[in-house]
């Protein structure tokens, strides 16, 4: 095991979980600090979609200079829990009033997952829940789910749906609290039904040691390919086949594992988790969740 947290006890959590909430990571400061670095730039935000995600927006300088501002509010916090993670980039999601949910998924792959995972940080600027889009998270999924996983692809269980929700976990956190998950923990994140835009900034944490690569998902080949690229670049958003242009380490035909609702059940037989079932029964008879 990699020792990720200057703490060991968030450490072993994050390894048993997959994932951790922090109360209060940052104060009211430094949240005052990146609502203003977003706003400032708000007239350039166009919330056409669902979510907005500021790593997608086509003026790359202002992209540059998001990503700048938040990890200088952030990185003074990543330092004092983290020994070697170091911060990839940082980012603002912001989701207005929309129907819609993001659905259960992991992130994509965009290391050696054989030897390395990425953190991903995500840091609400208001209260969030259910009502405006808090995230819901799978515990230990990161044990099931750990195929690699290209960008662009879409989410290969979708008949698992209602068995995987029987233990998800809801995750209403307070402005300034940090979730922290893993590259390959389930999650998802529910619809926004308030009058104002939800806000989080989030970040990439990756080991200074970490292999980049970029698994590139040939869809009419059924086929991945795998290149080595430089650090940043995800930051350039230049997804299509880099034929040429990086060195290829691997092809390979995408064929997710077979997992059934069987496996799924029988996995969280031997790794019980603190469901929002098993919370509900406890509230219920007078427990502590």
């Amino acid at each position: 095991m990699r020792t990720r947290f200057k703490d060991e006890a968030l450490d072993n959590q994050f390894e048993k979980d997959g994932y951790i909430v922090i109360p209060n990571w940052v104060n009211a400061d430094q949240i005052a600090n990146m609502k203003m670095i977003i706003s400032n730039c708000q007239n350039a935000l166009q919330l056409d979609k669902n979510i907005l995600n500021t790593l997608l927006l086509e003026d790359k300088e202002m992209r540059s200079e998001i990503s700048d501002r938040l990890m200088e509010q952030l990185k003074p916090s990543i330092e004092e829990y983290f020994f070697d993670y170091l911060p990839y980039f940082g980012y603002a999601l912001i989701k207005p009033f929309s129907p819609s949910m993001v659905n259960i998924h992991r992130d994509a792959s965009v290391l050696n997952e054989e030897k390395f995972e990425y953190i991903t940080t995500w840091l609400p600027l208001e209260d969030v829940n259910k009502d405006n889009g808090c995230i819901f998270i799978f515990p230990e999924s990161q044990k099931l789910f750990t195929y690699e996983v290209p960008i662009g692809v879409d989410w290969p269980y979708p008949q698992l749906t209602n068995t995987l929700n029987k233990y998800v976990v809801d995750l209403p956190m307070k402005a300034g609290d940090l979730l922290l998950f893993s590259s390959r923990t389930l999650h998802g994140s529910y619809s926004n039904q308030s009058k104002e835009s939800r806000v989080v900034v989030a970040s990439v944490l990756i080991h200074p040691d970490s292999e980049v690569l970029f698994y590139y998902y040939d869809r009419n080949n059924n086929l991945v390919k795998v290149y080595e690229v430089d650090p940043w670049f995800y930051f350039r958003n230049e997804f299509d086949d880099p034929v040429g242009k990086y060195p290829l380490k691997k092809t390979y035909t995408f064929n997710p594992p077979v997992v059934t609702e069987k496996t799924v059940k029988e996995f969280y037989e031997k790794n019980p988790a603190k469901t929002n079932l098993f919370s509900n029964l406890l509230r219920r008879f007078g427990g502590n969740a």
